[in-house]
């Protein structure tokens, strides 16, 4: 039978030694190991020779398969889980499943939907190692970039600041002014008047899921209405 993983026949003798009853420390010292190296192979070896006993016809990988696996051996926090395989090893799902039925490990492959911010390379390779893995007719969705916590934090300085002019003597919170701008340019906002006669108030808005350029637009009508009507700005540079 041809090995299954370059270090099959190491590993073979580790788990025969530790049968026999030598402590770990002492294999780990025959084998340049750590105690938790020599622990982390007798086990996940032991589960290997079940697996082959049980598919005899699945006794070798893929040469991209053992390089993972040959990974584990050195790498304490390894995790034999799909989640884990895809996003640290980088493999595709492919891979990542063989490894699994490798050693007769049966998980449920749930890990859908995700969301990945490309914020840079790293997030890119990720996010494609996902559509990869991904089953057919999964929906793969791309969309502008989320508001900034720094555009939040400005737009709603800039319209407490608008509350606080009253311009065209309007008496309305933030909350209002923000729903009124927010409509100015086109987004689905609705106003009902108060019950004791304080003027509308909004309802069915959500500002948080507009996108970094839908919130710069925002920024941008508040600082043009405001201008023009003599707002003074609390932040420099408005």
């Amino acid at each position: 039978m041809k090995a299954p993983t370059k270090n099959f026949e190491r590993n073979e003798k580790i788990l025969e030694q530790k049968n026999l009853g030598r402590t770990l420390k002492s294999i780990g010292d025959e084998f340049g190991l750590s105690k938790t190296q020599i622990r982390l192979i007798c086990v996940l070896h032991e589960r290997l020779k079940i697996h082959i006993e049980k598919h005899p016809e699945a006794n070798v990988l893929s040469t991209m398969a053992q390089n993972i696996i040959r990974t584990r051996e050195y790498n304490d926090d390894f995790e034999l889980s799909y989640k884990y395989l895809i996003k640290q090893s980088g493999c595709g799902a492919k891979t990542a499943r063989e490894i699994l039925n490798y050693f007769n490990i049966e998980e449920e492959v749930n890990e859908m939907p995700y969301k990945v911010r490309l914020t840079g390379q790293r997030q890119r390779t990720y996010a494609h190692q996902l559509i990869d893995a991904a089953p057919d007719y999964s929906i793969v969705s791309i969309v502008k970039g989320d508001r900034t916590i720094k555009q939040s934090d400005k737009m709603w300085a800039m319209v407490t600041d608008v509350a606080l002019a009253r311009p065209e003597g309007r008496k309305w919170i933030p909350d209002t002014w923000k729903a009124a701008f927010m409509q100015s340019l086109g987004h689905q906002v609705q106003f009902a008047e108060g019950l004791d006669g304080s003027g509308p108030f909004p309802i069915g808005f959500r500002s948080k899921d507009l996108n970094k350029q839908q919130m710069s637009d925002l920024i941008e009508v508040i600082y043009e209405y405001g201008s023009r009507h003599g707002v003074e700005w609390s932040e420099k540079g408005e």
